[in-house]
């Protein structure tokens, strides 16, 4: 299945694409409205992992938890489906779904031989490719004939729905009005579109929030800090909502450290030049692609004092932020082309984290120590850990406060 990127190439019905891609998923007034679908799903994953820890004395696999959670929350608001409230047909279609589609990026992103010794290809792993294409192809194809049916119009139509009830992005793209020249977007179009926000929004997010909490349990004394501010600022009465956030200003600083010490991606996504330039005495052709190696300068000590440190505290009363206008802490790139999903990502990755300090004790298992975790990358197009966190988890506050 292609993404957006590989479907069209740059024109006007590319620009149409993405200007959908933009500002009508990940608007920030859609967005905000999915809130209760967040809390629900990150409540919903924190309660089984405690059940699964067994009062603390069983380890839990939170790529597995925080897989979940992610995986939930980017298919609801997709498609409204995957609810913990709803049937189980469609939780068992949601969960085909997200399989599909991460079966898509594991074997889109292996090393593969037939490339570099083409007598192989037949040996390799085309044949599972293609297999994997088609199961994503007929699950997209379902949902958007289900949503078709649902919403009863043709494309483009207006449509008269709920006012409570917030539009999926599926039935976004399905009631976008012509472009330009006059035309819709193509089914393949809106599958390459669903594509990109499931691949933008389950694995970065999920590999963040791991790499975030690993550095809470190796450093106890930051987590007892934002525990601290938690039960000063939003106290054991009620949970974390997310409006709370901007009053967080450690559990800020805790996110952007992450961000600066552990970015998804080593590289940003390839620029090419459009024509030939001169850049502070370098010429540089035209078409020459640039690969911006974020994870170097995030941790140059000519920036950064004691870069290999995780210290939240460097991001205490600092303006600095993530938004792309500091060339120095990049995580979702900067100008025209930097993560159109940059606001969905920010908020969730902030959320998760916020609940997890105020509901949960995070331990190692057995007798290993803070300085012990492996904290090891795993070579790839992103850069989770190379073994995977496992804790023992106990609760800070009454496990009822926790189901919706």
């Amino acid at each position: 299945m292609p993404t957006i990127s590989h479907l069209l190439s740059t024109g006007p019905r590319w620009r149409y694409a993405r200007k959908i891609f933009m500002l009508e998923p990940l608007l920030a007034k859609r967005v905000s409205g999915f809130q209760a679908v967040r809390k629900e799903e990150i409540c919903g994953g924190i309660n089984d992992a405690l059940t699964m820890s067994q009062k603390g004395t069983q380890p839990v696999r939170m790529d597995l938890i925080l897989g979940k959670i992610a995986g939930n929350i980017i298919t609801r608001m997709l498609m409204n489906k995957g609810s913990l409230s709803e049937n189980a047909a469609k939780i068992k279609n949601s969960h085909a779904f997200q399989q599909a589609l991460r079966d898509s990026v594991r074997v889109g992103t292996n090393f593969y031989l037939g490339d570099y010794v083409p007598w192989l290809d037949p040996f390799c792993s085309k044949k599972e490719m293609y297999a994997i294409a088609k199961k994503c192809d007929e699950l997209l194809q379902t949902i958007l004939d289900d949503h078709k049916m649902k919403l009863g119009t043709a494309p483009g139509q207006t449509v008269t729905t709920d006012q409570n009830k917030v539009q999926d992005i599926v039935d976004v793209l399905l009631t976008r009005p012509r472009d330009g020249d006059g035309q819709y977007l193509t089914e393949m179009e809106m599958k390459a579109i669903i594509m990109d926000v499931f691949f933008g929004g389950t694995e970065t997010n999920e590999v963040t929030v791991e790499w975030g909490l690993s550095e809470l349990v190796r450093n106890p004394h930051v987590m007892e800090k934002a525990q601290a501010e938690m039960d000063s600022m939003v106290g054991k009465e009620r949970l974390v909502e997310e409006s709370d956030l901007p009053n967080l200003p450690y559990l800020n600083a805790i996110v952007k450290e992450t961000f600066r010490l552990h970015p998804v991606a080593a590289l940003l996504p390839a620029h090419m030049s459009m024509e030939d330039c001169e850049i502070q005495g370098y010429k540089i052709p035209a078409k020459t692609r640039l690969l911006v190696n974020i994870h170097a300068i995030q941790r140059d000590p000519e920036v950064y004092e004691r870069p290999l440190d995780f210290y939240p505290e460097r991001f205490l009363g600092s303006e600095k932020d993530v938004h792309g206008l500091d060339f120095d802490l990049l995580p979702f790139g900067s100008g025209r082309r930097m993560c159109p999903g940059k606001g969905l990502g920010l908020v969730l990755v902030q959320y998760t984290m916020a609940l997890f300090i105020q509901c949960c004790n995070l331990k190692l298992p057995g007798t290993m120590k803070p300085e012990e975790l492996d904290m090891e990358e795993k070579f790839g197009l992103s850069t989770p850990r190379l073994n995977c966190l496992k804790v023992v988890m106990t609760p800070r506050l009454p496990r009822g406060m926790l189901i919706q």
